[in-house]
């Protein structure tokens, strides 16, 4: 008879039911952007094969949250890879707990450019959680995933 302690049972419970929920465990950054109404902080990420496994990457995820102050910009995130581009904004209202829809480019492989935006004059702070995933038959299995920021503002 095998003995699984509660601590392992409970752990492998909230597993399951995160893989059942759509639940992803990504990657995030925070940062702030200028009173300028052109300011634009720029990442680049870069999608790799699965750590440790053999699935590739399909497509980058990105979700953006307007956080204190509150401030009339709305601030967006876009990616750009191969001539593609997406975009999303967090159209909440600044300093909630809620991100904006979620947004895909599905371009593979490589390196990808995110930039975060807004949309008038204001200094603004901001998160996006951002992950990398693998093709639809794996089941969106999070991929390698690495960030350099190259532009602050």
């Amino acid at each position: 008879m095998k003995i699984v302690s509660l601590k392992a049972a409970a752990i492998a419970l909230c597993v399951s039911a995160a893989a059942h929920t759509g639940i992803a465990v990504g990657h995030g950054v925070n940062g702030s952007l200028g009173k300028k109404r052109t300011a634009t902080d720029v990442y680049q990420v870069t999608c790799s094969d699965e750590e440790g496994g053999t699935t590739p990457s399909y497509r980058l995820m990105t979700k953006v949250r307007d956080n204190k102050p509150k401030r009339r910009p709305r601030v967006s995130v876009w990616t750009i890879k191969d001539g593609t581009a997406t975009k999303t904004t967090d159209a909440n209202g600044d300093g909630n707990a809620r991100y904006s829809a979620e947004t895909h480019n599905n371009n593979g492989s490589g390196v990808y450019v995110m930039k975060v935006t807004k949309s008038r004059r204001g200094a603004e702070n901001y998160s996006v959680q951002f992950h990398c995933e693998g093709p639809p038959s794996s089941g969106f299995i999070h991929t390698g995933t690495d960030i350099i920021r190259t532009q602050n503002q």
